[in-house]
């Protein structure tokens, strides 16, 4: 009993020293300027704020919260910290820092951090770091980090990044980093990242990766990458779409992209290139038809048909698919060069896959007029028998077995293309 009426009594004499009958006690105005050395707040207006609300402090107490006009050195609070002007040092708060002013040097609070200046430092918020000018150095949110101007460093949110001007740094998200300007540097959402402007640097997103303007760099997306505007360097996605040229590789299960470009998918999408249909029939019997689509150098052909012929004893017609990816070149007005890789899945009834077939061919193509152009070349195919006992095909010549399921054989393929412009 006897300690706590010595705390009471201490503490009721910290607040008169604080009070306005003994302000001058109290404060200890710095040359040059306006700050006092120390004040002491157990709420807004209750303690040295309550003479002093506007003066900047070189060293602030606040019980539960406080109110000044700045900070200089250091400053506690149990609950929160409110400042009207700058900040400058460390700022702790147990639940929020809200200051109008720039702040400088470290700053933690177990919930927010709010500043409506610019930042420079260390910002820790257990919830969000929300900031109305530029941000300079790292920023480190359990949830959010919202920032209205340029942003210089490393933002780490839980949940997003969120800036209002250019970016220049690191942002890491566990769901989104926003930016509706320019970005430069690394940038890893795990849901998203969508970005306004240019990207320079490298992009991860767990879903997708979405920008407004050109893109240079690495970009890996699970699900989609797009960019409004030119690519410059590597794109790793499920979809991948630029709407301007794609400078530098695809890799994906369909890329899109405005006249030439080079990768790797399933499907190639090139928006103002060619399509040309074309037949084809095979050693080892495989007749088919279907479309080779491309722009400059590149294409992707995409065949359908059966095996008409040289199928083993036992085995009916089968449903032909094929999908190529390849490599041209013009030797002359009527004569071309062509290297394309795809695979081919002959079906049976029940939808069964006896054998799949991988190609590479080497394939002539001369014109005959502006309409027409035969094509055709040797072949080297690996054959994969998907159970064990089905009969692989045969074709002219005959092949290397590898076990008794794989067989490598050369052979040999011949068609008709159509110029349709």
């Amino acid at each position: 009993m006897m300690h706590t009426k010595m705390f009471l009594v201490s503490m009721t004499g910290l607040l008169v020293l604080a009070s306005p009958l003994h302000a001058e006690d109290a404060v200890e105005p710095r040359s040059g300027d306006d700050a006092i050395v120390f004040g002491l707040d157990l709420f807004p207006y209750v303690g040295t704020s309550s003479a002093l609300p506007d003066a900047p402090r070189v060293v602030s107490f606040n019980m539960v919260g406080g109110l000044s006009g700045g900070t200089r050195l250091f400053e506690l609070g149990g609950a929160f910290n409110v400042t009207r002007g700058d900040v400058q040092g460390f700022q702790l708060g147990g639940a929020a820092n809200i200051n109008a002013g720039d702040r400088a040097g470290m700053q933690v609070a177990g919930a927010l951090n709010t500043n409506g200046g610019d930042v420079s430092g260390l910002g820790v918020g257990g919830a969000a770091n929300i900031n109305a000018g530029s941000v300079e150095g790292l920023q480190v949110a359990g949830a959010l980090n919202i920032n209205g101007g340029d942003v210089s460093g490393l933002g780490v949110a839980g949940a997003a990044n969120v800036n209002g001007g250019s970016v220049q740094g690191l942002q890491v998200a566990g769901a989104l980093n926003l930016n509706p300007q320019a970005f430069e540097g690394a940038q890893v959402g795990g849901a998203l990242n969508l970005t306004r402007g240019d990207v320079q640097g490298l992009q991860i997103g767990g879903a997708a990766n979405i920008n407004g303007g050109d893109f240079r760099g690495l970009q890996i997306g699970g699900a989609l990458n797009l960019t409004r505007g030119d690519t410059h360097g590597l794109q790793i996605g499920g979809v991948n779409i630029t709407g301007g040229k794609a400078h530098g590789f695809q890799v994906g299960v369909v890329n899109v992209a405005t006249g030439e470009h080079a990768g790797i998918a399933a499907v190639g999408i090139y928006r103002g290139g060619y399509v040309y249909p074309e037949a084809e029939i095979s050693d080892e019997g495989l007749l088919q038809a279907g479309i080779r689509h491309g722009a400059g150098a590149f294409y992707h052909s995409y065949g359908v048909g059966t095996q008409a012929f040289g199928r083993g004893e036992g085995q009916g017609p089968t449903l032909a698919l094929s999908i190529r990816m390849g490599w041209r070149a013009e030797l002359s007005e009527a004569l071309e060069f062509a290297l394309d890789a795809g695979a081919t899945a002959l079906i049976s009834s029940g939808w069964r896959t006896p054998f799949s077939m991988f190609k590479l061919r080497p394939m002539l193509a001369v014109g005959l007029g502006e309409r027409l152009a035969l094509f055709g070349g040797p072949t080297l195919t690996l054959d994969l028998a998907n159970e064990s006992g089905n009969a692989l095909p045969e074709g002219f010549i005959g092949g290397w077995m590898f076990g008794e399921q794989v067989q490598l054989r050369p052979g040999a393929t011949v068609g008709v293309r159509v110029l349709t412009r």
